[in-house]
């Protein structure tokens, strides 16, 4: 078997071979917007549109259920777009190349899958076009760039939301039910640095980082595994605290805030004088820090060099780069846990790049407490300072506050249990979810999420499991039919 289209349930993998063939990350989901309106029609299904790219699309119930309540089916139609250093993708224009592996997961060739949350989308469609379905009103709604601020659900009006009860299919464990999750604050930070042309008397080095682990920036957060922007300041700073001045030339690590970077490269101007003792200490501290991450980040590999050829080399060097290293301190990690020591408070460095006299970083901070979004957002501002950056960009998305005795939790679990024989587990997760946010719309809506088994999500090793899709698939059925 080689093409996902032949897996079963064939419906599902069919809506989501069409999705892998259409290009929609974030901000880009006007592919998805036309295919979605397109299902509509084709199935003689009620839609609308809303100026962002959001999608309502409602069947009708079944017969005997025209009298239970409407359900809302939620997914996100944009994913996260991360690639392999070596890979050659074009988000914007080419598609989704996946795989099928012999341990039984759908993979893709390089890249971020966007089974988060394509997948999602897929089974909506399915159940949305099954014919046979016993169920009642189901509204299928489809938000844009959940991955990038929260934009379409921070965009509902209330008559997308006109359903009481609501299932989010954006989980990633099978069997778990999630009834709660993050909050979180993004933030773009500039420093105008200082820059000067590079004097004759030094030497460039280049330092690269490949195949490190990665990861999303919530879920991992508490994993322990390095992180490639924040890797690369810290061997900038060994230099100086070694009594070498080194500047930094040119530095790129990671691709967006919710993603921890996997790899990254930087070029660094150093006195010819100490090229030698420099490049010494750096593979010292590569090794050191191969050693230290063995077990969460066991690929990871550096590579060093001394750039000789004159095409090559930069021709400015930042004169700020003491106050550059201090970005480092804006991946805080975990500051916070609850009594079970899972994360509450969190910040992730997802990307760091200089362009044209600028230091540009983008983070994701993520908290489940007003104190924990006072608590990370004063600790942000605090480093921004000490950077001698700024601020340019904030905005934040609420978490979503847990409800113990939801009905729809206790139809969820005793179904899970029926078709499984395994009791379902509640989880509230530290990452973020459209559910809160929805909520603001119709403050009735009993909303959970569930999804199937998806590893990796926001790296090129994102996958999705077979099996539990086909499982995941079957309990949305079971589900709807009980309501």
């Amino acid at each position: 078997m080689n093409s996902i289209r032949e897996l079963t349930p064939q419906d599902v993998w069919n809506y989501f071979a069409d999705l892998c063939e259409i290009p929609h990350v974030s901000g880009n989901e006007a592919g998805i917007t036309a295919y979605l309106q397109e299902f509509a029609q084709t199935h003689n299904l009620k839609c609308k549109t809303s100026p962002c790219g959001n999608v309502l699309i409602v069947r009708p119930a079944s017969a005997d259920l025209q009298h239970k309540p409407a359900v809302i089916l939620q997914a996100h139609t944009d994913m996260v777009g991360v690639k392999l250093e070596t890979s050659q993708h074009d988000f914007a224009i080419d598609p989704i190349q996946t795989t099928i592996t012999p341990d039984g997961t759908v993979t893709a060739v390089g890249t971020t899958l966007g089974a988060d949350d394509g997948i999602g989308v897929a089974l909506i469609l399915c159940l949305l076009a099954d014919p046979n379905l016993h169920a009642p009103e189901l509204h299928g709604l489809f938000t844009v760039s959940e991955e990038t601020d929260m934009v379409g659900a921070n965009a509902l009006t209330p008559d997308f939301v006109q359903a009481n009860l609501g299932i989010n299919i954006d989980s990633e464990d099978l069997g778990e039910i999630c009834i709660g999750c993050a909050g979180g604050t993004s933030f773009d930070i500039v420093q105008n640095s200082e820059i000067s042309s590079i004097p004759d008397d030094y030497s460039i080095l280049q330092v690269k980082i490949h195949h490190a682990t990665g990861g999303h920036s919530g879920i991992d957060a508490d994993k322990g595994r390095i992180n490639a922007a924040c890797a690369l300041l810290s061997l900038t700073e060994s230099l100086w605290e070694n009594s070498i001045e080194a500047y930094i030339c040119n530095i790129k690590a990671g691709y967006v805030r919710n993603s921890i970077p996997a790899e990254g490269e930087m070029m660094l101007a150093v006195q010819t004088a100490f090229t030698d003792k420099a490049l010494s200490i750096i593979e010292e501290n590569c090794e050191r820090l191969t050693s230290k991450f063995v077990k969460t980040d066991p690929n990871i590999l550096f590579s060093t060099d001394i750039l000789t050829e004159a095409a090559n080399k930069p021709s400015v060097m930042l004169l700020s780069t003491p106050d550059i290293i201090n970005f480092r301190k804006l991946n805080t990690r975990v500051i916070e846990h609850d009594d079970n020591q899972n994360p509450l408070t969190s910040c992730n460095l997802g990307y760091l790049e200089y362009s044209e006299g600028h230091v540009t970083a983008k983070l994701l901070a993520r908290y489940s407490t007003p104190s924990g979004k006072t608590l990370i957002e004063q600790t942000i501002a605090q480093i921004v300072t000490q950077c001698k950056a700024e601020i340019t960009e904030s905005s934040s998305y609420p978490f979503w506050e847990p409800n113990y005795q939801s009905p729809m939790l206790q139809t969820a679990a005793s179904e899970f249990k029926n078709l499984t024989g395994h009791d379902a587990k509640t989880t509230v997760i530290h990452a973020g979810l459209e559910c809160g946010i929805i909520q603001q719309q119709n403050s009735k809506l009993d909303v959970i999420s569930i999804g199937p088994d998806v590893f990796g999500a926001h790296s090129p090793k994102e996958c999705v499991n077979i099996k539990s899709v086909e499982i995941c698939h079957i309990w949305l059925k079971n589900i709807l039919a009980s309501i």
